[in-house]
């Protein structure tokens, strides 16, 4: 059984403090709803549909992604999400660095705000939802981890907004090992009506080259998309296509420097 130090379960409780003293969430639903259109995951593109709002392909550098939109495929995802959460856990116990600590407590926030979402999702889609006309809602995720000339890359976005006041949460985290070196960075949970977090890592190496990205980005309204990449190759691969962004709003972010 992990046994976590105390030191990281006072970081948990600080973050789990500041939970509570959070944004209530209200029951409406807006005019935009969420892109739950199977096109933008094309078969002929290599997607596999493996539920209602789950998608996944593999790319030819072994890259596996992952994407999960909507009520459905967010509670889909929570064990994803999870799982991600027993790998920070690890991560801390071995190295309970600051920056270890943080990403820890940052990724309990986001998992307690998933949940509560999807809480509060689940009994409006039981009880009905109060209509809230007029409000515009853009969302949307990125992540890639791929390798680059001897080494691998990882960069992960979120963003959202509205027209109307609600607020929602943006989450990304990468991380990149070559051999014995390790990098990763965060920028939390960020909430409010108009948020976005955006992070890039790399590292040079030739043998034992690992990638991960992951973004999340809820509300209460059905809001909801998780992204994740994985990828252990060290070549030379081409960059993705930074407008490989699903989104309402196109593509918005630059081509990750390599």
């Amino acid at each position: 059984m992990l046994t976590t130090p105390k030191s990281i379960r006072n970081s948990l409780l600080a973050a789990a403090v500041a939970l509570l003293a959070g944004p209530a969430l209200t029951a409406c639903m807006t005019d935009a709803s969420a892109p739950t259109d199977e096109s933008m995951f094309p078969a002929e593109d290599g997607w596999e549909a493996l539920a209602e709002g789950v998608f996944e392909r593999t790319l030819h550098d072994g890259t596996v992604q992952l994407r999960a939109l909507g009520h459905e495929g967010l509670a889909w995802a929570l064990p994803e999400i999870e799982a991600h959460g027993a790998r920070l856990a690890a991560t801390a116990e071995r190295d309970p660095s600051a920056e270890n600590i943080e990403a820890l407590a940052a990724h309990e926030e986001m998992l307690a705000g998933v949940r509560r979402a999807l809480d509060v999702s689940s009994k409006q889609q039981a009880s009905g939802f109060t209509t809230l006309t007029g409000c515009n809602v853009d969302y949307g995720v990125n992540a890639n981890a791929y390798p680059k000339n001897a080494g691998s890359n990882a960069s992960a976005s979120a963003h959202y907004s509205n027209t109307c006041s609600l607020i929602g949460s943006a989450y990304a985290y990468v991380q990149v090992a070559v051999g014995s070196s390790y990098r990763a960075e965060t920028c939390g949970t960020i909430n409010g009506s108009n948020v976005s977090c955006s992070v890039f890592e790399t590292l040079s190496g030739t043998s034992d080259c690992t990638g991960y990205a992951t973004a999340v980005v809820y509300d209460h309204n059905n809001a909801g998309f998780f992204a994740s990449d994985s990828n252990s190759d060290c070549g030379q691969i081409e960059p993705p296509d930074p407008c490989d962004l699903y989104s309402l709003r196109g593509c918005d972010l630059d081509p990750p420097e390599m």
